[in-house]
């Protein structure tokens, strides 16, 4: 299986598969992000391409921070982070391919293996390589999305929620965060 350090190293290795494509810039207060990402959706359904967009306007304001959507853009590329390697077939096999992975990670009983944390010092950890404390912190210097006009705001999308019930286990989903 292929595990990547960073979201660079996966958005790298997805380029490489032709399966994200680049954009200099958007307007977003236009939601031209939006609309072209459903527009992909639309027209290329489950081979439409990741992108990255270098720079976005939010608010009348340019942000030169990059935006990468559709960063889980068909079930292929879902069922290779979970380790399938023979992506194959149509997409609703590949589907079935990706679950059957994940099932097998479960014991007999039905219960998910669990992890022990692994301690990371800040200096050694790739998320640390840029870090904002005191006044320097401001969520607002990001070009979170607002991706449809009737959204109440902003939101950071596919983040990963971990939820643990005392009776079903551990759960991991992906949400829109407000």
């Amino acid at each position: 299986m292929e595990c990547f350090d960073s979201l660079r190293d996966y958005a790298d290795a997805m380029e490489k598969q032709g399966k994200l494509v680049r954009i200099p810039e958007m307007d977003q207060d236009a939601y031209e992000m939006t609309a072209f990402a459903y527009r992909l959706d639309d027209k290329m359904k489950d081979e439409a391409p990741a992108f990255i967009v270098e720079r976005v306007k939010m608010d009348g304001q340019w942000f030169d921070r990059p935006v990468i959507s559709n960063i889980l853009n068909s079930w292929s590329t879902v069922a290779q982070c979970f380790g399938v390697e023979d992506l194959s077939g149509a997409p609703g096999e590949v589907y079935d391919k990706m679950a059957s992975k994940i099932l097998s990670y479960q014991d007999k009983d039905g219960r998910w293996p669990s992890i022990e944390p692994k301690v990371v010092e800040a200096n050694d950890a790739p998320v640390k390589a840029v870090r904002y404390t005191g006044d320097d912190v401001d969520v607002t210097q990001f070009p979170w999305i607002k991706n449809n006009p009737a959204d109440g705001g902003r939101y950071i999308s596919a983040g990963c929620c971990i939820m643990e019930d005392p009776d079903l286990g551990r759960n991991v989903g992906t949400y829109r965060l407000m």
